[in-house]
């Protein structure tokens, strides 16, 4: 999906009018030439020693395919955990809004839902969604804040913080101080700067968690880590540079193909389209 829409604002700052042809950009050596900035002090707490050694083996991949490699192009004001108090505050107030909004639009509404509070409601008494299996935790969270939508000083104040971490304080940040193309981590330390900063991430299979992984079961019974859990790597980059960053990727992933490293444990039955 890509392009302007009347519906979404961030979109009016696509700097293009005619959307690249992503397919076309993915070229083989698409490294060449490349620099790739490790800020490898975002994942230097990782539990994940296996994902780590495979990271290490990558860059190896990325340098035979004509990539040079820039260590320590690490963030200067880093967040290492998203559930900031800025983040809660922002995602609680921009959920509760946009609900409210949503909610109003509807032509049928079977079930009289109104606002948050009726949605909690109807969920802690409907069977079927599984409460407190399920929990609705951050919905009380949103509805248990003094303000009504998003338009209050305290939001924009948080929201400019927060950008500021996933842009000037890390990835942006890093990119132009090292005068990189893009940065290289693990994803599961590169998509919460990233998301902060509302920029783009392709993030490719790298490899799975070994057999002797200790299984880790989260309270709803799903489960959080284990033998067989795939890591990734991530592509990171400046806001619209997903044509780039889906060439280095591309090139990579033609290099490597980690995914078929493993069955899936279930397969499609069915065609999909």
């Amino acid at each position: 999906m890509a392009g302007k829409d009347s519906e979404d604002t961030f979109t009016k700052f696509i700097p293009f009018e005619t959307i690249p042809d992503y397919v076309s950009s993915c070229k083989l050596d698409g490294l060449q030439g490349i620099r790739l900035g490790v800020p490898r002090a975002s994942f230097v707490n990782t539990t994940k020693p296996a994902a780590v050694s495979a990271f290490n083996a990558a860059l190896e991949v990325l340098r035979s395919a004509g990539a040079e490699i820039v260590e320590d192009t690490n963030f200067s004001d880093y967040v290492d955990n998203i559930w900031t108090d800025d983040a809660k505050l922002i995602y609680a107030l921009d959920f509760k809004t946009g609900l409210k909004r949503y909610l109003e639009h509807l032509e049928h509404n079977p079930n009289n839902i109104h606002n948050l509070d009726d949605l909690i409601r109807f969920t802690k008494n409907t069977p079927a969604e599984e409460w407190p299996k399920y929990d609705v935790g951050s919905w009380e969270f949103a509805a248990s804040l003094p303000y009504e939508d998003n338009a209050v000083p305290e939001f924009a104040q948080a929201q400019a913080r927060h950008l500021y971490h996933g842009t000037s304080g890390s990835i942006t940040g890093a990119i132009e101080r090292y005068n990189v193309d893009a940065l290289i981590t693990l994803t599961d330390y590169g998509n919460h700067p990233a998301g902060a900063g509302g920029l783009p991430v392709v993030s490719v299979p790298l490899g799975f968690a070994p057999e002797e992984t200790p299984l880790k079961i989260l309270p709803s019974g799903l489960a959080e880590d284990g033998p067989g859990f795939p890591f990734n790597i991530a592509f990171l980059g400046p806001a619209f540079s997903e044509e780039r960053l889906l060439n280095y990727a591309y090139a990579f992933e033609q290099r490597t193909h980690a995914r078929l490293a493993r069955q899936p444990y279930k397969m499609p039955e069915s065609d999909i389209v």
